[in-house]
């Protein structure tokens, strides 16, 4: 599997840029993880419910439902990967830039 290593722009202004990018893209991703959560969280209780509950479910739900499941677990997974992906960039742009607690001359 091939890594990206994210070039990280010696330019402040473009840092910042890559910052915002790298922002908004796990804003995204966020949303899409956790709307994929719901829609596994809801089907899953809605049919263990019934099932605890002894109501029988007509079956087209029970289906929409798994569809839905099946839908939702692939966004799943991809949203974690780029959590992750995005997560492991932004860390690497906060290590590039240089702090000034380390760059200012300490007094002997």
């Amino acid at each position: 599997m091939k890594t990206t290593e994210w070039q990280v722009p010696a330019n402040p202004a473009d840092r910042e840029k890559m910052e915002e990018q790298l922002r908004r893209q796990a804003r995204l991703m966020n949303f899409l993880w956790s709307v994929s959560l719901v829609v596994i969280g809801i089907g899953t209780f809605v049919i263990s419910a019934a099932s605890i509950a002894g109501i029988d479910l007509p079956d087209i739900l029970v289906r929409v439902l798994g569809i839905a499941d099946l839908i939702a677990l692939p966004v799943l997974v991809f949203a974690t990967v780029k959590k992750m992906r995005l997560r492991a960039a932004q860390l690497q742009t906060v290590a590039a830039v240089p702090h000034a607690e380390e760059n200012s001359e300490k007094p002997e």
